[in-house]
């Protein structure tokens, strides 16, 4: 009976948790002890220590992306490897970023007081935390229980939501020259002749010939043809 009630308290808290982070922004996750983030300064390969660090930057910064049963998997902005403790059941083990995440990266946000939250991995049930006096680049480590050192506050970045298809920035898409990702011609459409149509004759009618011949207008009579014989004789 007893452990049905912890059980339904943790759903709870659960479901309280997934409406605070918000998929698809990044956040900073700040150590309530030493005042620092949680991050990579800057290594990114794979089973590199997550560490704590000065400075909220990108590699500073992650992504909660919500799984069943109220946990999460918890993504870095830069290297986009995931927090987790490779499966080790060792109290005070390194934790590290991992590529193909599984059980190990799985984490239960627990509120634990003033705004802050323990965060609890889904297979060993111990926490992160900060180890011994937290220095900066010092490994985060999993540890059975926790004080201080082991509560986080989630900051979201300011401007961070991501667009729903193309991991964009602020929800805005790149700029593609129209709303269908095609360019439209600059007109609107096709582009007509520069005057609107076939070039009508300066004069609004057709073009006289140069020879003197038939203009349209009557006929002319060409200027070498011999004079009449007014006497009506041959000439």
């Amino acid at each position: 009976m007893k452990k049905s009630i912890l059980y339904f308290l943790f759903s709870l808290g659960s479901i309280f948790t997934h409406a605070q982070v918000q998929p698809g922004t990044f956040y900073n996750i700040l150590n309530f002890k030493s005042q620092m983030n949680v991050g990579t300064k800057g290594v990114e390969a794979t089973e590199s220590p997550v560490v704590l660090q000065i400075g909220s930057g990108n590699n500073a910064q992650w992504e909660f992306i919500p799984k069943d049963g109220g946990y999460y998997q918890i993504k870095n902005r830069v290297s986009r490897k995931y927090i987790a403790n490779f499966g080790s059941m060792e109290n005070l083990a390194v934790l590290k970023q991992s590529a193909n995440p599984g059980e190990g990266a799985l984490w239960a946000l627990v509120d634990a007081g003033n705004g802050s939250f323990k965060i609890q991995n889904k297979l060993s049930n111990m926490f992160m935390a900060k180890n011994g006096n937290g220095n900066e680049s010092s490994p985060l480590v999993q540890k059975v229980s926790v004080g201080d050192g082991g509560h986080w506050k989630l900051n979201a970045v300011s401007g961070s939501s991501k667009g729903k298809d193309d991991g964009s920035i602020g929800g805005i898409p790149p700029d593609e020259g129209g709303g269908d990702g095609s360019a439209p011609p600059n007109d609107g459409g096709s582009t007509p002749p520069k005057d609107g149509g076939n070039t009508p004759p300066k004069d609004g009618g057709s073009t006289p010939p140069q020879d003197g011949g038939i203009g349209g207008g009557g006929q002319e009579v060409p200027n070498n043809l011999p004079k009449p014989n007014k006497g009506g004789g041959k000439p």
